[in-house]
C-alpha cells in the first residue's frame, strides 16, 4: 500500500460529530457520577471498559482522527447507547476541538518492585501443589481482580500466599506469564483504619512518601484505583478478621471499619488489571455478592495439608514414632501445619521425641493450640457457640433434623443453614453423609470449654 492510499484510507474513516461527541461524553459523566464517586475515568480504564485499546479510546474522543464505524459502535454499546447516523460523520467533513489529556506513557510490563511488609517467610513449606495451581490461574490466566483466601488459623493462608508470590516472581522473565509492575504485602493484623492503608498504599505506588493526598475516603479510594487500572499490581491485604466485628453475623465490619467495604466494593465492580488478595478467618459479608458479578471474583476455601505432606512436614521436625502413630497425629491435627509444628515441639520438648508416649496421654489441645482456637472461637456468635457444644456433646455426626431439635432457644431450620453455612466457611464444622460433626480436635477443644462451664452446658433433648 502506497502512502497516497494510506492517506485516502484514514479520510474513508469516521468520526463523531458534535452531538455524537456530546453524547458520549454524557455518558461518561453519568458513570463517573455513579460508578466512580464524581472522579474522572482516565483512559486506561475507559480502555478496560470498552475493549479498546487506549490509543483508540483517545482518538474516539478527539474526533480528529478517523476510525472503523465498528469502532464507535462498539465504544456506544460499552456505554448503553444506541449509534444513530446523526452521531458520526465521515473524518474529511468533521474536525473536533478539545482533545482530552492523555495519559502518561506506562512503564515496561516488568515486575517493578516487591514490598513484603510483614509478609511470613515460606522457607518451610510443604505441599499445596493444588491450591498453588488454582490461586495461579486465578492471578495469570483468569485475571481475577479480587480473591479470598479463607481457613482457619495455622492452617496456612498467608503461607500459601506469600508462596505464590515467590513462584509469579521467578516466573516473572517468561514472556507468557502476566507480571506485575508493583506486589504490595500489607497485614490487618493490628487493625489500621481503611484511610491509614490507603494512604500507605498510595504512597508506595506513587513512589512519593511526601505526596500530598485528600483525606476523605471516597477520593482516597479513586486514586488508589487510578493505581490499579494504570498498572498491573498484585496487593495482598493479611488477617482481615480483625476488621470484622466478632460475635456478631460473620463477615460483618467493626464499627469505624465499614470503609473496608467500600473499598472490596470498588475493588470487585470496577474494571482494573491488578489483582488484590485478601486472607482471613472469615469471609466479608459482600464478597457472594461480588462472586456474581462480570468482573472476576474468586473464594479459596483452605483446608489441611494432604497425608503426604503432613507426614512430611513430621519427618522434617524429628520426632520418633511408627507410621501408624504419625498418621494418628495427623488426623488429630486434621493436616494444619501450624498446630503439627506446635505438637511436634512439645513432643520434643516434654517427651524426648517419643510419639508414642505423648499420643497414650490423650491430650492433643494445650497451650499454644488451646489459645489459637480459643482465639476463633470467641469470634463466634452465641448461636455458632452453641452448635459447636451440641456436635462435641454428641460426638457423632448429628442430621440437620436431630440439630435442629437439640437448639434452645428453638430456631428456624433457615437460621440454623445459615449459621452452619458461617461455621462452614470458618472450617469449624466437617459435613457428611449422615450429617455434621467436628474435627477431632476442635471436638476436644469443645469440651473443655464445656466442662471449665457446665452451667453454660446446652441441654439435649
Amino acid at each position: 500500500m502506497t502512502s497516497g492510499d494510506s492517506i485516502n484510507k484514514r479520510k474513508r474513516g469516521v468520526v463523531l460529530t458534535p452531538r455524537g461527541l456530546q453524547k458520549l461524553r454524557d455518558a461518561i459523566a453519568n458513570l463517573e457520577d455513579e460508578e466512580n464517586f464524581a472522579q474522572k475515568l482516565t483512559l486506561a480504564e475507559l480502555s478496560i471498559r470498552t475493549r479498546l485499546t487506549a490509543d483508540t479510546v483517545a482518538k474516539v474522543l478527539d474526533a480528529e482522527q478517523a476510525v472503523d464505524r465498528r469502532t464507535l459502535d462498539s465504544f456506544f454499546r460499552a456505554l448503553h447507547l444506541q449509534l444513530s447516523e446523526s452521531d458520526f460523520c465521515r473524518a474529511d467533513l468533521r474536525q473536533a476541538q478539545h482533545p482530552p489529556q492523555s495519559l502518561p506513557k506506562q512503564s515496561a510490563n516488568v515486575l517493578v518492585q516487591i514490598d513484603w511488609g510483614e509478609a511470613v517467610a515460606t522457607s518451610s513449606f510443604y505441599g499445596r501443589t493444588q491450591e498453588l495451581e488454582t490461586l495461579t490461574q486465578w492471578v495469570q490466566t483468569d485475571r481475577c481482580q479480587l480473591i479470598t483466601v479463607l481457613g482457619m488459623g495455622g492452617i496456612g493462608k498467608s503461607s500459601l500466599v506469600a508462596k505464590l508470590i515467590d513462584q509469579l516472581a521467578k516466573s516473572n522473565s517468561s514472556p507468557t506469564a502476566p507480571s506485575f509492575q508493583y506486589v504490595i504485602w500489607r497485614s490487618l493484623s493490628h487493625a489500621p483504619t481503611v484511610e491509614e492503608t490507603l494512604i500507605g498504599l498510595i504512597h508506595t505506588l506513587s513512589n512519593q512518601p511526601d505526596i500530598d493526598l485528600p483525606k476523605a475516603l471516597h477520593p482516597l479510594i479513586s486514586q488508589l484505583m487510578q493505581y490499579l487500572i494504570q498498572m498491573r499490581c498484585l496487593l495482598v491485604l493479611d488477617n482481615t478478621e480483625t476488621i470484622l466485628q466478632a460475635g456478631e453475623q460473620a463477615g460483618s465490619y467493626r464499627e469505624g471499619f465499614e470503609g473496608y467495604r467500600d473499598l472490596i466494593r470498588k475493588i470487585g465492580q470496577s474494571p482494573h488489571q491488578s489483582c488484590v488478595i485478601l486472607t482471613g478467618r472469615e469471609l466479608p459479608r459482600q464478597m457472594n455478592l461480588l462472586e456474581n458479578k462480570p468482573y472476576p471474583t474468586r473464594t479459596l476455601l483452605l483446608k489441611g495439608l494432604q497425608l503426604q505432606d503432613g507426614l512430611q512436614l513430621l519427618q522434617s521436625q524429628a520426632i520418633d514414632g511408627t507410621e501408624a502413630d504419625h498418621h494418628t497425629l495427623f488426623h488429630h491435627y486434621a493436616g494444619n501445619p501450624l498446630t503439627l509444628k506446635i505438637a511436634a515441639a512439645t513432643i520434643q520438648l516434654l517427651f524426648l521425641g517419643n510419639l508414642a508416649r505423648f499420643l497414650a496421654e490423650g491430650i492433643t489441645v494445650f497451650g499454644a493450640i488451646y489459645e489459637l482456637l480459643d482465639h476463633q472461637f470467641k469470634r463466634l456468635s452465641h448461636l455458632e457457640k452453641n452448635i459447636i457444644h451440641q456436635l462435641a456433646l454428641h460426638r457423632e455426626p448429628m442430621p440437620l433434623p436431630h440439630l435442629t431439635q437439640a437448639i434452645t432457644p428453638p430456631i428456624s431450620p433457615q437460621t440454623l443453614l445459615e449459621t452452619l453455612e458461617n461455621l462452614g466457611w470458618r472450617s469449624l464444622i466437617e459435613c457428611s453423609p449422615t450429617g455434621f460433626t467436628l474435627q477431632p480436635l476442635l471436638m476436644e477443644y469443645a469440651t473443655i470449654q464445656l466442662i471449665k462451664q457446665p452451667n453454660d452446658q446446652p441441654p439435649i433433648e
